[in-house]
């Protein structure tokens, strides 16, 4: 069933109409932290810092299922490397600021240069192409 939004479908769950869904860590730990809802498993290959107690995927049972939500800065393939590198040399400086605000929602901050990003993306991409071919997934 689609929700618009967390709030919806945590009242649904508290009301016992729906059995469980998926959400991020920070929308569920009040509710785990009051004992109205059970963190059963977290999607990323680690356990959340937010709540060490809930075991990831693989250690509930469900070997594979790892899912690490990123987020990447991106600018122009044409943009000149005088501006690239002003720009990261910006972006590194708020990094303990974004460290600390991406903490306290259970994220964290991975500095990873240009080119180890292009890896990084390139096999994200492989593998979530790989994942929906062998699922035979298709847009309608």
């Amino acid at each position: 069933m689609p929700y618009k939004g967390s709030p919806p479908a945590f009242t649904d769950l508290l009301a016992g109409r729906i059995d469980l869904f998926f959400d991020s860590i920070a929308a569920g730990l009040p509710y785990i932290q009051s004992g109205q809802a059970k963190g059963i498993a977290v999607l990323s290959s680690k356990r959340s810092a937010l709540a060490p107690e809930v075991p990831t995927m693989s250690e509930a049972g469900v070997a594979g299922l790892d899912v690490d939500s990123w987020l990447g800065i991106f600018a122009p393939a044409k943009t000149p490397p005088e501006i690239v590198a002003k720009l990261r040399a910006d972006i590194r400086a708020s990094l303990p600021e974004l460290k600390e605000r991406f903490e306290k929602t259970g994220g964290e901050v991975w500095d990873m240069p240009g080119d180890k990003l292009d890896g990084f993306v390139a096999s994200e991409h492989a593998s979530w192409t790989k994942l929906i071919r062998d699922a035979g997934i298709r847009l309608d």
